[in-house]
Order: C-alpha cells, then sequence, then structure tokens
C-alpha cells in the first residue's frame, strides 16, 4: 500500500499535473515555443529543412519539409521522380530538432544530432531551450 501510495505521488509530482512540471526552465512551455518560432524565423523560407515531428506543423508552408530524420534515413525515393536520396540529403541546408518532445523514431536520436549531421557537413547555430537548428556548413 506505501508502494502505491509513493507511486501515485512521485507521478503527479513529476507528470504535467505536478506544479514543479511547468516551474522547470526546460520544460517551460512559453519558453519551447519562443524556441520554436525563433528557429523557424532563422530557417530561410525557401530553404529545403528537416525538422523534428513536433515541428512539422509550423514549418508545413515550405516547399521541402522533411520529418528527420528524413531523409538522412527512412526517406525512400518515390517511384519515377528521379530524386535519389543523396539528392535529397544533398540539397537540404537546415535541420531543426526539437528535443523536449518524445522521440518517435526508431533509433537514437543523439546518432543523427551526433553523429549522422556532422558527418553530413552540419554544424549547431543554435540551440535554445532544446530547440537545436543545424545548418550545412
Amino acid at each position: 500500500m506505501i508502494v502505491l501510495i509513493v507511486a501515485g505521488l512521485g507521478w503527479v509530482w513529476w507528470s504535467e499535473l505536478g506544479r514543479v512540471y511547468g516551474d522547470r526552465q526546460w520544460r517551460n512551455s512559453s519558453a519551447i515555443e519562443d524556441a520554436r518560432k525563433h528557429a523557424l524565423d532563422r530557417v530561410p523560407s525557401h530553404a529545403p529543412v528537416a525538422v523534428s515531428s513536433e515541428l512539422a506543423d509550423a514549418f508545413s508552408g515550405r516547399q521541402f519539409v522533411y520529418t528527420f530524420p528524413q531523409p538522412f534515413d527512412y526517406w525512400r525515393e518515390p517511384k519515377h521522380t528521379g530524386h535519389t536520396v543523396d539528392d535529397r540529403v544533398a540539397a537540404i541546408d537546415w535541420v531543426v530538432v526539437d528535443t523536449n518532445s518524445a522521440w518517435v523514431w526508431p533509433g537514437d536520436r543523439d546518432h543523427f544530432v551526433n553523429g549522422v549531421l556532422p558527418n553530413r557537413g552540419f554544424h549547431q547555430v543554435s540551440n535554445e531551450a532544446g530547440v537545436l537548428v543545424f545548418a550545412r556548413r
């Protein structure tokens, strides 16, 4: 019984229902929203971009938007288009990843952020409230 009470209190304390949750800067939704807006403003409107899934809506008005880690992985050429994965990757000059939300892809997010992107010529230009912006060198 004591274990259930402790587990219940812990869940409330650390969940979105807990008052402590909203007080933490790294979980402050207004700081995260501001960081997402700054990332949107930073990336040129004509640039092909790969963004993490929670940013897809904000960037949806652009012509070429991929849900990161696409097109670096998990992307296949549409039939008869002539656009290969290497062509798409070469066209991407910006990547925006929000690390505040759950990772929805198989594999490790850090592998892509710390390995794949630098190996493809990207460098981090900002990290605001956990929203990472990368540009090709």
